[in-house]
């Protein structure tokens, strides 16, 4: 358990390096993301914290992801993927005094916190004006609210 956040998190170790799986509100939820990663980087499924049979056919779709795809996946499913887990798309919020809704990005220049990407209708157009920014930042490397 994050001694700051107060939630677990879920981490596996892949290829000699760790890998964030995201930030859950209980240990199960954390438990069941680091399971859905032994599946999908094909490990020892005598690692797995519930049985195998659980997942049903959802192992089939995770053993078919690349690593990036997954740990995308799985981070998606985490309550910190938003804003301290408040909204569901990473780089959106709400903005009440326009009643719309804000997309934004953080890295782009060195000299700014964040770089405005305009205000939508709805949160799902925020999300992806999001996902086009990212992407075109940092390619196939981009964690996008939604499957590309």
């Amino acid at each position: 358990k994050h001694r700051t956040t107060q939630r677990w998190e879920g981490h596996i170790w892949h290829n000699r390096g760790q890998l964030y799986l995201g930030s859950f509100e209980s240990e199960e939820e954390a438990a069941r993301a680091y399971d859905r990663a032994v599946i999908g980087l094909g490990k020892d499924l005598a690692r797995l914290n519930f049985p195998e049979a659980q997942y049903g056919g959802e192992a089939a779709v995770l053993r078919g992801m690349d690593q990036q795809a997954l740990i995308s996946h799985l981070r998606r499913s985490s309550v910190s993927f938003g804003r301290k887990g408040k909204m569901k798309y990473k780089g959106v919020s709400w903005r009440p005094h326009s009643g719309r809704w804000e997309a934004r990005i953080s890295g782009v220049k060195a000299n700014e916190k964040y770089t405005y990407l305009g205000t939508y209708d709805t949160a799902e157009e925020a999300a992806t004006a999001y996902d086009k920014a990212v992407i075109a930042i940092k390619g196939d490397k981009a964690v996008t609210n939604f499957d590309i």
